[in-house]
């Protein structure tokens, strides 16, 4: 670009200029070249040569203009900054919305450069820009050819913080536009700044908080992507309430798994009364679960004692029994041999029958020698039981084990 703008300052050398012949370029072949080659000119008047520069800004060839800025003397780079910053911020003030546009896109090109100008002027522009971005970003369908508005306010936010954040922040708390809230929280997340990802954590949780139960998966994902433990904590909550979307509630259990861990433990025992057939009680099992991963054999029969009496199990074929085999081989069996005392204890009668169909499903699974002599005095229990094959009561599971 530049070798081809000094061709043009040498065809121009001797030329007389005035204003209107500066102008007049834009109408003819070439003329950006010719503008380009005039304002890359150090020896020009630097009057008409801010004039290029406007002349081309009208044009729409940012490209030429930071190409003359980039390729600049560094003792010319000031005054080019300073001419490019003074046409953007005219623009933002009182252009039609298609230079308004323009100019924020300038000022987000002339970032590297924005150190070379006085700084109330950088404020200026950086807050213009702001404002302008968040008035786009809450429209349904900002008009193309803008520069992002994720894009503008990442940039500023990384320009002059101070100044852009707040007004980020203060925008956030009115979006009504989920689109446009997780825009500007993902831009906030980029910025890897503890107060961002704060104020974009507070921002997600009051917006579902206000529409609950309706919390879509797609804000569940933000909400676990921002870390956040309160958060973390309204995820897992949601997976009590049937009427909040299926998707969202696995996210819920996701949070505690990955998120909570140990601190997830009192919720987790409450989701273990859950009674949610319509997920064939998916919830209780998954909590079951995590209780022995975050809590380990010394929360077992506290767990185990904590399963409902009262409410519906599954009932299809071998579906309860696959899950207590799951919880015995998967987890249980890491630890058999301290987890065998837990077990023996909740064979006595006095237990809640799950706790007993449990302790059973596990010694068959992990003591088929020891079995049939443990579980003897539990053959004649008549509690019914479905979901595990042809047996109906836990006495026939029990004598299964000879």
């Amino acid at each position: 670009m530049l070798h081809r703008a000094l061709i043009f300052a040498t065809l121009l050398a001797g030329c007389s200029l005035d204003a209107e012949d500066i102008k007049s370029w834009q109408h003819v072949s070439q003329g950006e070249r010719k503008l380009s080659a005039y304002l890359a000119d150090s020896a020009r008047p630097m009057e008409l040569r801010l004039l290029s520069a406007r002349v081309l800004f009208e044009m729409g060839h940012l490209d030429h203009l930071m190409a003359v800025l980039n390729e600049a003397p560094a003792e010319d780079r000031a005054a080019l900054a300073l001419r490019y910053a003074r046409v953007a911020s005219a623009a933002l003030n009182e252009g039609t919305p298609e230079l308004k546009a323009r100019a924020a896109a300038l000022t987000f090109y002339l970032g590297p450069h924005l150190d070379l100008l006085p700084k109330a002027q950088v404020d200026e522009l950086v807050g213009r820009v702001v404002d302008l971005a968040l008035a786009w970003s809450a429209e349904a369908e900002p008009p193309k050819g803008r520069k992002k508005p994720e894009d503008l306010l990442l940039a500023m936010a990384t320009i002059r913080p101070a100044l852009a954040l707040p007004k980020i922040y203060e925008h956030l708390k009115s979006l009504s536009s989920l689109k446009a809230l997780l825009e500007i929280n993902d831009l906030l997340l980029k910025l890897r700044d503890g107060e961002a990802r704060r104020q974009a954590g507070a921002a997600l949780l009051d917006y579902a908080r206000r529409r609950f139960p309706e919390v879509p998966a797609v804000l569940a994902e933000a909400m676990l992507h921002n870390g956040n433990e309160t958060l973390a904590r309204f995820l897992l909550d949601t997976v009590r309430d049937p009427r909040v979307p299926p998707s969202t509630r696995n996210l819920g259990l996701e949070a505690a798994e990955s998120h909570l861990k140990a601190k997830a433990l009192p919720a987790l025992f409450a989701l273990l009364k859950l009674d949610d057939p319509s997920t064939q009680h998916a919830p209780r099992f998954a909590a079951l679960n995590m209780i022995w991963d975050f809590g380990g054999v010394e929360r077992l029969g506290e767990a185990l004692r904590a399963l409902p009496v009262e409410a519906s199990w599954p009932e299809e074929e071998d579906s309860l029994k696959l899950e207590v085999e799951q919880l015995c081989i998967h987890r249980v069996a890491q630890k058999k041999d301290q987890a065998r005392l837990v077990l023996e204890t909740l064979l006595d009668e006095a237990e809640p029958w799950p706790a007993r169909l449990y302790a059973v499903g596990c010694l068959q699974t992990l003591y088929p020698d020891d079995a049939p002599e443990l579980l003897k005095p539990l053959r004649k229990d008549q509690t019914p039981i479905k979901g595990w094959g042809a047996a109906s009561t836990l006495g026939e599971i029990a004598a299964a084990a000879r």
